[in-house]
């Protein structure tokens, strides 16, 4: 078995690799700080962190400098490569460092009203995993995170049920036909279209289906106690990040950099501190 080491360094090259290509789709999309342009408005949503952040003017302050900007771009391109050059060096404090910038760089591209922040969390916070400079807290951080994965899964499965849309059969057909208007109008030979308009013609499969996805969700709460299904749940998110993308047109592919978490080793030797 690899010691805690070389599972760091596979993690965070894994983590690396993703972390630039989503970047570079953000940059091909026109959606770093540099190419936003000047907002008409800054939406604080309901956070308190957003708010306070706004209110004292820090997105304004420099979306209005095109070359703090600039640089904020570049150096969020560059700090995965510096964090993988210095591990060796044990310059964990480097992981602190990028998460509060990247966090900041976040809150101020979010700050726009049509963009959301929610899928970006995991590569956000997966940085922290590699500020680990001993063994036992590599493995605490790991479990942690795994924990949090979990809690996703298992807390929509949850509101699905509480809210007793579980338990509605016209509940995913009447979604589809609400989130697919657009598409049935102006692309209706793509294959997220099609999908949706075999499950909103067969409502019966399309409830089977929706009570499939929430046993699912539901599934992540044997993560909490073993890791014995592991493989089983990192398959089930998978399936649902591919699944979200052709029937609902949901991108969550940055849930990608949690798989790692579900291969890795589960306890840390008690006896080192």
């Amino acid at each position: 078995m690899m010691n805690w080491q070389d599972h760091r360094k596979y993690y965070l090259v894994y983590f690396c690799i993703l972390f630039f290509l989503f970047q570079l789709l953000r940059s091909l999309n026109g959606l770093c700080l540099s190419q936003l342009g000047d907002a008409f408005i800054f939406q604080t949503r309901q956070d308190p962190l957003l708010w306070v952040f706004t209110a004292v003017g820090i997105p304004s302050f420099i979306i209005h400098n095109i070359w703090l900007c600039g640089f904020l771009d570049a150096l969020i391109f560059l700090l995965p490569v510096m964090l993988y050059f210095t591990q060796k060096k044990k310059h964990f404090h480097l992981a602190w460092v990028f998460f509060l910038l990247y966090g900041v760089y976040l809150l101020i591209a979010f700050a726009y009203p049509t963009l959301s922040i929610r899928k970006y969390l995991g590569l956000a916070l997966v940085i922290l995993i590699f500020s680990a400079n001993s063994e036992i807290k590599y493995h605490r951080l790991i479990k942690y995170f795994r924990y949090y994965v979990c809690f996703i899964f298992v807390s929509a499965a949850l509101w699905k049920m509480t809210r007793g849309t579980l338990f509605d059969g016209a509940q995913f057909s009447t979604i589809l036909i609400t989130q697919h208007f657009d598409h049935n109008l102006f692309f209706p030979d793509h294959i997220s279209t099609r999908l949706a308009s075999f499950f909103i013609g067969h409502n019966n499969i399309a409830y089977i289906f929706y009570i499939i996805v929430g046993l699912f969700q539901l599934s992540f709460l044997l993560g909490f106690f073993t890791r014995k299904y592991d493989k089983f749940l990192a398959l089930a998110m998978i399936l649902f990040v591919i699944g979200d993308f052709l029937i609902m047109r949901i991108e969550y592919w940055e849930f990608g950099v949690f798989l790692p978490l579900f291969f890795l080793p589960s306890t840390a030797p008690r006896n080192k501190t």
